[in-house]
């Protein structure tokens, strides 16, 4: 019997969690399956085997890998698993962000094999993008399809210490209803190279404008950050509350932390991040003996 695989949904924004499902094997079959992405323009790839039932059947969302590059029940796991072919890229989204990722996933079983494709999308059709380089501000907003000044409520996002412009996740918001204004803070045009002395006030211009520009439904505006970022919305929540109605942190950390190593070589990695009435916000390196960058210096990769 010549096995099939189905993807569903096939056509969804990339939030949506897809059936990867394999019918028509042998009971106790070994079913191998295989991923592939191109991400603005290079190959991904991931592999995993599993086990047909007693039905022949093997389905990612009940069934865990007995083998391959991810281990444990993840109905995801053949995408977030994926590691570049023969690059070190490490782009995960197209260039525009409005350009959706395909997959094809190969189902091999016993020298038979089967194939299927589906599409994740970052934006919905109708969500339009515009480029903000207004007091000072660097970043991109991106609204909901139609929208108007008053329908929607708003988030602003702020990448980690890589820098740039998270317009992936905000393309992704406004698909879901947000008005959603991705800020750059470093290493985007006009900025600086560092995220060394980094005022907050800054960010307090970033949602004052946002306020203004897209007039938000009941006045709401959230803030969006992980990593570095994570940290920044949780001190700007603590900073502002009066002008933050929620913060969203990814894997932030929960105290303030000096420049590491995304500073101004100039500052030095111990030198401080964010800047407050233009003095320094202390963090938790400074003048600490106890504390030392050999672990990750000397440590291994």
């Amino acid at each position: 019997m010549v096995p099939t695989l189905t993807i569903t949904p096939a056509d969804a924004l990339i939030d949506v969690p897809r059936q990867i499902r394999v019918e028509h094997a042998a009971p106790g079959q070994t079913v191998e399956l295989t991923a592939l992405t191109r991400r603005n323009g290079v190959l991904w790839q991931a592999q995993a085997a599993f086990k047909a039932d007693e039905d022949g059947v093997v389905d990612l969302t009940r069934d865990a890998p007995v083998s391959g590059d991810y281990a444990g029940l993840s109905p995801m796991g053949l995408i977030w698993s994926q590691s570049p072919v023969d690059s070190p890229s490490r782009e995960h989204f197209n260039h525009p962000v409005t350009d959706a990722l395909v997959t094809d996933v190969v189902a091999r079983v016993e020298g038979a094999q089967a194939q299927a494709t589906f599409t994740q999308r970052l934006a919905l059709d109708g969500v339009t993008r515009h480029e903000v380089r207004e007091e000072g501000l660097v970043g991109t907003l991106y609204l909901p399809a139609g929208s108007k000044p008053g329908s929607h409520p708003a988030v602003m996002i702020l990448n980690g210490s890589g820098g740039g412009i998270n317009e992936p996740r905000a393309a992704l918001y406004a698909s879901r209803g947000y008005a959603a204004f991705a800020l750059a803070y470093f290493k985007a045009p006009g900025l600086s190279d560092y995220i060394s002395n980094t005022p907050l006030e800054y960010f307090q211009t970033g949602l004052r404008w946002l306020r203004s520009k897209v007039q938000p439904k009941n006045n709401f505006v959230a803030i969006s950050g992980q990593s570095r970022g994570g940290e920044l919305v949780l001190l700007l929540g603590a900073t502002f509350p009066k002008e933050v109605s929620a913060v969203v942190a990814y894997v932030p950390g929960a105290v303030v932390h000096s420049g590491q190593n995304a500073c101004d070589p100039k500052i030095g990695r111990e030198g401080p991040t964010w800047l407050l009435g233009g003095k320094p916000i202390p963090h938790v390196w400074e003048n600490n003996r106890t504390a030392t960058w050999a672990p990750f210096d000397e440590g291994p990769s």
